[in-house]
């Protein structure tokens, strides 16, 4: 059962009176006037000559925590005018029966059942009193607080992680445009949203998984994912590459190249011919002189003549998988699949042609698929080594 309790002071030495209906209305008349707001949960206001409380009761209920007082009473309202007197009154604990002599126990209370919402209990002794306010008809969405605003007869809903405006109605939607990068896929969360990313990308927001400073890669995030991806086998989901050679700032000669890259084992190769862009990976180290056996090496093609997908060639004849000469700079294979000449920019020795590493499926022209042709003079390439 539920009813409200209003309680108004005019002036300090004005008569009350009070009114039973569906509602108790307690009133102070001064200046030959009546003043009722029964819309205002709570208003007190010294300087206007005016007090008033809506109170709105809640049977079988009590309010658990600490008291400001506690003091026998005869009625309801008498319960009412002290909490209103009050200033640190915001609801009360009523005895639900009297006792022999006729008096109640009145209990005023600092809070109210709104901001200590796990205190309330059901009671077989107490009926609870609060000031009526929005929070009364349960604005509050999706489990949000209903914090009242007394003074504004207003509230605020403190919102559950997740839920957003003013009644916590809006589910947030984490998901915004390119929260998720390069093509992942955004799952919104209760929290945040999560990134399901494609091939050779990872992190938060599906970053490329390899961290490389490549002239030839720089600005296509499609290339740095789909080479993140070929090498992860052999390196791991997240590297770090550095460079060691780059043919059109350190020179074209194959010394050079060798100086600067000899001794270091893991290392890309990445070369640029046209709109083309293919190399390969090899583990073992470019010094020495003859074959270098390992399992590991691979050709790589980002973009190629015969506009298929990106691919990977793994070597075929481990024993062949890369060829060392101080004459010459990376070469891949015993054909050689990729060859790099001496001075590269100024010739058209460089070749591929795939032999002993694996030919992609759907492909026509195994010398000329890589580069677009099967001579060629690259317009650079590089060469990184795992940091």
């Amino acid at each position: 059962m539920f009813c409200s309790i209003f309680c108004l002071i005019w002036g300090c030495n004005s008569d009350q009176q009070s009114y039973v209906n569906d509602k108790i209305l307690f009133v102070v008349i001064g200046y030959n006037k009546v003043r009722t707001f029964s819309n205002i949960g709570l208003y007190r206001e010294s300087s206007d000559k005016m007090w008033l409380m809506n109170m709105v009761e809640e049977t079988f209920s009590y309010l658990n925590i600490s008291k400001i007082n506690s003091a026998e009473v005869q009625n309801n309202g008498e319960c009412a005018f002290a909490c209103l007197n009050e200033p640190m009154c915001f609801s009360y604990n009523l005895e639900a029966s009297a006792s022999k002599t006729g008096t109640r126990v009145c209990e005023l209370l600092p809070s109210d059942k709104y901001n200590n919402s796990d205190e309330v209990i059901i009671s077989q002794k107490f009926h609870h009193y609060s000031i009526q306010t929005p929070c009364s008809r349960g604005p509050c969405q999706n489990y949000g607080t209903c914090v009242p605003q007394y003074e504004k007869n207003s509230y605020v809903c403190v919102c559950k992680i997740g839920f957003e405006g003013k009644d916590c109605e809006t589910v947030i939607k984490h998901c915004e445009k390119d929260s998720c990068l390069n093509g992942g896929t955004c799952i919104d969360g209760v929290v945040s949203f999560e990134c399901r990313c494609r091939q050779g990308f990872s992190g938060k927001r599906c970053e490329p998984g390899m961290l490389i400073n490549s002239t030839i890669l720089v600005g296509n995030t499609n290339f740095l994912g789909n080479l993140s991806h070929f090498l992860s086998p052999a390196v791991g989901n997240s590297s770090q590459w550095l460079l060691c050679h780059r043919a059109s700032t350190h020179g074209w000669a194959a010394s050079i190249f060798h100086t600067s890259c000899d001794h270091k084992p893991n290392t890309v190769t990445i070369i640029k011919k046209g709109q083309y862009v293919f190399g390969g990976y090899t583990d073992i180290t470019w010094d020495s002189f003859g074959y270098g056996n390992t399992p590991n090496a691979f050709i790589f093609s980002l973009r190629n003549k015969e506009e298929l997908h990106p691919f990977k060639s793994m070597v075929l004849q481990p024993q062949y998988a890369i060829y060392r000469s101080q004459g010459y700079g990376p070469i891949f294979g015993n054909g050689w699949d990729i060859h790099i000449s001496d001075n590269s920019n100024s010739n058209n020795a460089s070749y591929t042609h795939l032999s002993f590493y694996e030919t992609p499926k759907g492909a026509n022209k195994p010398s000329t698929i890589l580069s677009g042709t099967r001579h060629f003079s690259p317009d650079d390439w590089e060469v990184f080594y795992l940091g």
